[in-house]
């Protein structure tokens, strides 16, 4: 990319006081990035590609913080993930909302979902922060139902799976250690697995391509691939000396886009070996996403919601439905482990 970044702002003052007010939590996308979901204190949706958002009803977002998300290949099935409520799930599109039946009242921050919707995995921890003991749950059913899984006490930061939700990847940090480890299951959840040859780092944040072939984790040291499910590594170093701690994958793996917290976004072309900076601004991210063929990006902070639409080249900050004030908890996005 040459030149000067393209900005659009389609907000006027007012509007970025509201997203200041707001700050963000997750944002994901369908396989075509036609269709997002955003959440923070408030739950939001799009419909074409991020030009605008509107708000999920407020029986959803009173008094609460959404810190997780996620939506199918078609856009059709959304989940949301919450502090203190369990999971809401949707599947027409966002319209309507369903609380999923024998979930713990836990942080539940992130989830992973097969192209068809139906198969889903989630993690969660038993604090706010990502720092308590949690586990893995696994659904059979859009999200409606849930059920454990033999996974061990520990704390989870990331969570990944194949398209059909067979295959799961999950990256954990042992309480009260800064080491991270890697563990995967060929059986949707019900036997586990530490791939003992991964890099030993602090990581933060995982990615993988459509089949899970390929897993992509950011660590403090750097940028640590495999191609096949964990057995062998290449470490890539992290792009300006900033580790990235979120990320977001092509279907092919061969995209990447990432956020150095405090720093800019960051794309790579070449399965991470190499880094491109797409977004100058410092900013406190909580969340990264993208489209299938990587031609439709986005990124949240605190401080607001960012889109592209041309694979990084130019952004634009969508405006956003008015919301009512509220008094909401003084809780500050992050993700991974410091």
């Amino acid at each position: 990319m040459g030149g000067a970044l393209v900005w659009v702002v389609l907000v006027g003052v007012l509007g970025l006081c509201v997203e200041r007010a707001m700050g963000f939590f997750c944002i994901a996308m369908s396989g075509s990035g036609q269709h997002m979901l955003l959440t923070g204190f408030h739950n939001l949706v799009s419909s074409d590609y991020g030009v605008t958002f509107e708000q999920i009803p407020d029986f959803l977002t009173l008094s609460e913080q959404w810190h997780g998300c996620t939506v199918g290949e078609s856009g059709q099935h959304m989940v949301l993930g919450s502090y203190m409520s369990g999971l809401y799930v949707s599947a027409d599109f966002g319209k309507t909302w369903t609380k999923s039946n024998l979930v713990p009242v836990d942080n539940w921050y992130k989830i992973a979902m097969s192209v068809a919707g139906d198969r889903m995995a989630a993690i969660y921890s038993q604090n706010a922060d990502y720092r308590g003991m949690g586990s893995v749950m696994v659904s059979t059913n859009a999200g409606f139902n849930w059920t454990g899984t033999r996974s061990y006490s520990t704390v989870y930061v990331d969570i990944v799976s194949d398209d059909s939700a067979v295959f799961l990847a999950t990256i954990v940090h042992n309480y009260g250690q800064s080491a991270g480890q890697l563990l995967t299951s060929d059986d949707f959840g019900y036997n586990w697995a530490f791939a003992n040859s991964a890099p030993f780092d602090s990581y933060y944040a995982l990615a993988a391509d459509s089949k899970a072939q390929r897993l992509f984790i950011t660590g403090k040291k750097g940028v640590y691939m495999t191609a096949d499910r964990g057995a062998t590594w290449t470490t890539w170093a992290n792009p300006d000396a900033a580790y990235l701690s979120h990320v977001a994958s092509s279907a092919s793996g061969q995209q990447l886009l990432a956020s150095a917290n405090y720093r800019e976004l960051y794309a790579s072309s070449d399965f991470g070996q190499s880094w491109k900076m797409v977004l100058n601004r410092n900013d406190s991210w909580a969340s990264v996403a993208s489209n299938a063929d990587f031609s439709v990006l986005a990124a949240v902070s605190s401080f607001g919601v960012f889109v592209s639409r041309d694979g990084g080249a130019t952004w634009a900050t969508p405006p956003l439905s008015t919301f009512s004030p509220s008094a909401r908890p003084s809780q500050k996005p992050v993700g991974g482990l410091p």
